[in-house]
């Protein structure tokens, strides 16, 4: 690919609601290498040699693979982990709330991955929002009074205008930063 292609599917991944499509399947689409890379100066500098890792669409098939790498990904996060403080709980339920903030997402096929599942990227178009009913079944039990007044916080600084809204995204923390 060219340059002005890697960058249009970096664009893409970064901004769905830039209408920017990546054909999956098609001549242009291809399984990611880890060693493609791109920095600013690369991008820069049309002299140097640049890409910048493919973005595909996450399948049916592989739904769980994604919210693993998301579960992987918020392991050590503090407000995670003080909603989950238990690692047997955090590893049963956390899932469960992946899958809840990711609404629709997985069906509307907003959500990617890069690398072979290095990262992950859940996005919610206009009009679909997280699923609240999981939402709630995925929260530990007896301590509904200390995470409403979080959600309510949440709440007021969500925009009330058609928006996409990424409630989450996360890199296998295994993974060499440095390669994506």
């Amino acid at each position: 690919w060219g340059q002005a292609e890697n960058v249009r599917r970096y664009y893409a991944f970064a901004n769905p609601a830039s209408g920017l499509a990546i054909p999956i399947g098609s001549a242009t689409s291809r399984q990611p290498r880890l060693h493609e890379t791109a920095t600013a100066s690369r991008l820069m500098n049309p002299a140097k040699p640049s890409t910048i890792t493919t973005v595909d669409v996450v399948s049916p098939a592989d739904i769980e693979r994604a919210v693993a790498v998301i579960t992987l990904a918020f392991s050590a996060d503090p407000m995670t982990r003080w909603t989950y403080p238990e690692p047997a709980q955090y590893l049963a339920m956390f899932p469960g709330l992946v899958r809840a903030f990711s609404g629709g997402a997985f069906g509307e096929g907003t959500v990617h991955q890069i690398a072979g599942y290095a990262g992950v990227s859940v996005w919610l178009p206009p009009g679909k929002e997280l699923d609240e009913a999981a939402l709630e079944a995925s929260l530990p039990r007896g301590r509904e009074d200390e995470f409403a007044p979080i959600f309510e916080a949440m709440a007021s600084y969500h925009p009330q205008e058609p928006h996409w809204y990424l409630p989450l995204i996360g890199v296998d923390p295994a993974t060499d930063l440095a390669l994506l």
